[in-house]
């Protein structure tokens, strides 16, 4: 049997904005969190520390989605970023909900 390690990003976003900085796959990043009234949706961005290179930029969130599954650089993780709702809803996060009812996680793609 398979085991699979799902790695929990800590977000915890009141005002509609985050940034944390993380360990993918044991290289360093920053994820940004920003949530836009208009559009009533998060949009998450990856930046590669070391490099300062964008990863990916203003990608919006939606549930089971890769956030990374598109992007070209080669500083990306070697895995996938994805919003879950915690009790596996299709449903978007609001504003309060990231944290509390939805999750940002890693998959990393060397499962085992």
């Amino acid at each position: 049997m398979a085991t699979i390690s799902i790695s929990r990003i800590p977000v915890t976003v009141d005002n509609g904005k985050q940034s944390v900085r993380i360990q993918l796959a044991n290289v360093t990043y920053t994820v940004g969190l920003l949530y836009s009234r208009r559009n009533e949706a998060w949009y998450v961005s990856l930046t590669h520390v070391a490099t300062g290179t964008a990863v990916i930029s203003s990608v919006r969130a939606s549930v089971f989605v890769g956030l990374t599954a598109f992007t070209r650089s080669p500083y990306a993780p070697d895995g996938e970023l994805v919003l879950i709702h915690n009790s596996g809803l299709r449903v978007d996060a609001g504003l309060a909900d990231l944290g509390r009812t939805h999750s940002l996680i890693f998959i990393p793609n060397n499962q085992t």
